[in-house]
């Protein structure tokens, strides 16, 4: 008799324990946050659209938003205030180092910027307010960030 109720004790701890992961979350169902550093100030970039994978369980789960154009994301932000070919450097929240790229939006068109190195950039030579964005892709996943940048 006594087996029987520690057999059915052990049966009911793996029941709710087997509930208790059911109802459990994984903890990064999205991209890190981007920042963009300026003479030793952080600044936050705006995400934009993203899709990113997260294992669970024995399942993936795909989180994937779908945002507006950068050159619409951007109406809403201030513009960053630089000197003309400044250097500045990119660096995400988790400290991961994705694969990226930099494009700089004039209307609906995007046009390719020099590559990066070590996450450095140069921000534009040209007066006037630059529409920037950075994409970033991981192995489970990928995002893009927007920023504004003033060059008096």
């Amino acid at each position: 008799m006594r087996n029987n109720s520690l057999f059915i004790g052990l049966l009911f701890l793996l029941i709710l324990t087997a509930c208790h992961q059911e109802g459990a979350q994984p903890s990064n169902t999205s991209p890190p946050e981007a920042y963009l550093i300026i003479n030793d100030e952080r600044i936050p970039l705006t995400k934009g659209g993203f899709r990113w994978e997260t294992k669970h369980l024995g399942s993936t789960i795909v989180n994937m938003t779908d945002a507006a154009s950068p050159t619409q994301i951007a109406e809403g932000l201030e513009g960053i205030v630089a000197t003309k070919e400044e250097e500045a450097v990119i660096m995400f929240s988790d400290d991961s180092e994705p694969t990226v790229s930099i494009y700089e939006w004039h209307g609906e068109t995007r046009k390719k910027r020099a590559p990066l190195t070590d996450y450095q950039l140069h921000l534009p030579a040209e007066s006037g307010r630059h529409i920037l964005e950075v994409t970033a892709e991981w192995p489970n996943g990928e995002a893009s960030y927007i920023f504004v940048v003033q060059i008096p």
